[in-house]
Formats: structure tokens, C-alpha cells, sequence
């Protein structure tokens, strides 16, 4: 019996608190140079595992800039040590952040209530950029990047910011576009409003958090997790996040750093 009960930590342990890095390496025409970088999604107050303290994981990956989807704290108790933790990333290193339901309420008790702090936005910039609704462009490694971060923590909230489009037709001064947003249902918006972008990044399904017969299963059933191919040079993103809600547990589905690795294309064309 002890060693049954030895056998279920360990998996509880290794499914739970072991953090996966999770490459994935796209090539594009726009891309003068590789470059890298990080994506995180629903934190949840988790700061390490196992196998390291997240700004550890995050450092040996040597990203260029670091996005992250939202949820950062399932309570404002979580907030300060998860803020602490990405103070410890990289100083060097630009943080882009875009804000999750759980950036608009909070669950105290397995009871969620909204949280009424006008300013609790407006904390995070202290060591990030926060993007609600809002976009930006900057060059990494010779390429132009455009970042645009669509707030749809609450649904029906999103407005494609005003800025330029990845639709340049001359690619030795097109953009390689980044969207960001909390939950993957974006990808419906965004295809409404013929939006065109490189990558979509996203996470909130924590990819089930409990995975059986390697499906997600619930409201996000529909939704894969990683990285997604969806033809003329796009991709999807969906991450399998960090922390947990409701069952603080995971099966088969580990928690995950996730690391992009942009490239310049082969003349082969782009891929995966």
C-alpha cells in the first residue's frame, strides 16, 4: 500500500510540478535574422517547480523578449510573490503582457468575485508592458516586429488596436506580426474582421489541465494545444499554461515554458 501511495505522488509531482520547455521553431520571409522568445500563460501564483524557479527556466532559453497571456494570480494574495519572480527574468529583456479573466476577478475559496481595484492594471507596469487593446513595434535582431495584444479577458472586450498590418507587400520591410491575446476563442474575431497576422499566441485552457487519451476535454475540447499550423504562413499557439484552478492538479498535461525560435525562411519555403 506504501508504495502505491508512493507511486501516485511521484506522478502527481512529476505531472503537476515538473515544468516543460516546449520548442517550436517557424520560419518566415520577413525574418532577417533568428531570433527567440518566450511565452507564458496562466501563471497562477506558480513561481517554480521541480525542476527550477521559473526565472531560472526562463533565463537559460536566452529569449530576446518575453510574452505573456494573462493570469497571473488566481487571488491578489498570489500577486506580489508572481511579481517578485518576473522581476527576477532578465532585466535586460522587454516584457509584453496582455490581462486574463483572472486579471478581472479573483477565487477565494473556489468562489470567484470580481476584483473592484481600478489600479491593479496599472501595478503590473512596473515590470511589464501592459498591451489592452493596444499595439507596438519594435526591431529585433534586424527584423521588424509588430506586437499587437488584444484585451479579451472579458468577452466581447477586444478592438484590433490601430496600427500597421502584417499585409506589406515588399518583404525586405514587412513586419513579422505577433497577436496576442487571453483565450483562444480570439481566433474567431480575428478571422470576422480578416485580420492577418504570423503567429497567434493564447493559453487560458491550460490544455485541460487533465488529459485523457491525449484530448482536451470540456468547454475547450475544440481547441489543440502547442503550436498549429494554419496555412499561408500562419500559425497558432496555444499554451498549456503553469499554474492550476479549480483542481490543483495536473494529468498529462505539464506545466510549460514555451520557447519560439524565429528564422529566416529556406528557400524551400516555411515550416514548423
Amino acid at each position: 500500500m506504501a508504495a502505491v501511495l508512493l507511486l501516485l505522488l511521484l506522478l502527481y509531482v512529476y505531472h503537476t510540478w515538473w515544468i516543460d520547455i516546449s520548442e517550436h521553431r517557424i520560419q518566415s520571409d520577413v525574418v532577417k535574422a533568428p531570433f527567440t522568445f518566450v511565452h507564458l500563460s496562466d501563471i497562477h501564483g506558480l513561481t517554480a517547480g521541480v525542476n527550477g524557479r521559473l526565472s531560472r527556466l526562463v533565463s537559460e532559453s536566452v529569449p530576446d523578449f518575453i510574452l505573456i497571456t494573462g493570469d497571473l494570480a488566481t487571488n491578489r494574495r498570489q500577486l506580489p510573490r508572481v511579481l517578485r519572480e518576473i522581476g527576477r527574468f532578465p532585466r535586460e529583456t522587454a516584457i509584453y503582457f496582455v490581462p486574463g479573466n483572472y486579471e478581472r476577478e479573483e477565487s477565494v475559496l473556489f468562489r470567484k468575485r470580481p476584483i473592484d481595484d481600478p489600479g491593479y492594471l496599472s501595478r503590473l507596469q512596473s515590470c511589464m508592458n501592459v498591451l489592452e487593446n493596444d499595439s507596438v513595434s519594435f526591431r529585433c535582431k534586424g527584423s521588424l516586429v509588430h506586437l499587437y495584444g488584444l484585451d479579451n479577458s472579458v468577452y466581447g472586450n477586444e478592438r484590433i488596436p490601430t496600427a500597421p498590418n502584417a499585409g506589406a507587400s515588399d518583404p525586405a520591410t514587412a513586419p513579422f506580426s505577433i497577436v496576442m491575446a487571453h483565450c483562444p476563442s480570439i481566433i474567431r474575431y480575428l478571422q470576422e474582421q480578416s485580420f492577418g497576422f504570423h503567429l497567434l499566441l493564447a493559453g487560458h485552457t491550460h490544455g485541460g489541465q487533465i488529459r485523457c487519451f491525449g484530448r482536451t476535454w470540456g468547454a475547450y475540447r475544440d481547441y489543440p494545444i502547442g503550436l498549429s499550423r494554419l496555412g499561408h504562413g500562419r500559425y497558432f499557439g496555444i499554451s498549456r499554461g503553469l499554474g492550476t484552478v479549480k483542481l490543483p492538479i495536473r494529468l498529462n498535461c505539464r506545466p510549460e515554458i514555451a520557447v519560439y525560435r524565429i528564422e529566416p525562411a529556406e528557400t524551400s519555403g516555411s515550416g514548423l
